[in-house]
Formats: structure tokens, sequence, C-alpha cells
């Protein structure tokens, strides 16, 4: 890979932080994947669980790589311009001013099939982790600030698109939970009723 040196949302890499996996035997997850294109430059990252994706509007020629999540963490700890830049100078990479390896792996090219093509017509009884609820909050937070909620697009058991806003640079997805038990609408309508009616005395 030639050297190089680009400028990447500071705040979309935080929010992408939140997507990254912890799992040892996963490490090719434990990154943030920056990938460029023709037309502009995507910022990946997912623990199989949820997915976060950016675009931002960055053209250049170089390969993708992936930022190792610790040190891009210690990168954007009171990293307080906008910008953070990436480059790479020879064996040498930087991620402002901490150096850093690429994770030697490959971040899965698959990851465009799993998002939904439109949000649901009629969204869907769906169960999620509330860990992962409150994670997508956080980018809301992150991305336009307090006050900010993600809306989460569910049919029911495919994965959930979630979007923030009038952002159209970002997007993310939730895994719902897999429920055997999961209540048709008659039987939702049973437990209420049996929940509510008292018996005559």
């Amino acid at each position: 890979m030639t050297d190089f040196s680009i400028e990447l949302n500071a705040d979309i890499l935080r929010a992408a932080l939140i997507c990254t996996s912890t799992e040892e035997t996963r490490y090719y997850l434990q990154g943030v994947s920056i990938e460029p294109n023709v037309r502009d430059l995507r910022v990946v990252s997912t623990d199989g669980h949820r997915l976060f994706c950016a675009r931002l509007d960055v053209v250049t020629s170089i390969e993708r790589f992936l930022i190792p999540r610790d040190a891009l963490a210690r990168a954007l700890k009171g990293c307080k311009p906008k910008v953070l830049i990436v480059s790479r100078d020879g064996n040498l990479w930087r991620a402002g001013g901490v150096l850093f390896t690429p994770i030697d792996g490959v971040f899965p090219d698959s990851w465009p099939r799993i998002l939904p093509k439109d949000p649901p017509k009629e969204p869907k009884h769906a169960i999620f982790n509330p860990a992962y609820l409150v994670d997508m909050v956080k980018i809301a937070i992150i991305l336009d600030g307090k006050g900010s909620f993600p809306s989460v697009h569910a049919d029911g058991l495919n994965p959930a698109l979630v979007t923030f806003g009038a952002r159209e640079d970002c997007i993310a997805i939730v895994m719902p939970r897999r429920d055997d038990g999961a209540r048709t609408p008659q039987a939702l309508r049973a437990l209420v009723h049996s929940l509510t009616f008292v018996p005559a005395q």
C-alpha cells in the first residue's frame, strides 16, 4: 500500500467504535474497517449483533484496512478537532498521534447483504437485547447531540434498520433475539384479557 494521509470525521469513528467486537476469537471484528471505493469512503464496524455504517465524502485510491479498536479509542480520547488524521508513512501507521498496526485479518465483505433494502411497511413485534438499543441511543447522541434518539425499523425476525434523524450518511443494524415463544396477536389479546379481567364476586 502506498503512503497516504486522510481526514476522517471523529464523531463517526466514535460511533463506529460502539459496534466493534471484544471477542478474542473474532479478532478481525475488533476494529473499524476503512473501505474506500470510486465514489466515497465507508466506515464500518460490527460484532455480529450490531453493525454501523457511515459514508464519507472522501475519494482516495488507498486499499481498505482495519484500525484496531484499542488504538482508535486512544486516538479519539480527548480529540477535540472534528477530524482525525489517519496516515501511513512507510511502515508507520498513525491515527492522530497514536501509532498502530492494522489488524491482519479480513473484515467480512458480505456485510452489505444484511442491509434491508427498504424499511418495513408494517412494523412488527421484535425483541432486542436492551443493551444494543442503549448503544443505538449512544450513537444518536454522538452524531446529533443530547436529546437525539434513533428510529428502529423492525419487521419481526429480520435484521432491523436503525436510522438517526435526518442524517443520510449513517445507518446501523440491530439483530433481534430469536423468541420461540413469540405470541400471535390472538395470544396477546388473550394474555391482556387474562390479566385485566376480574371475575364477578
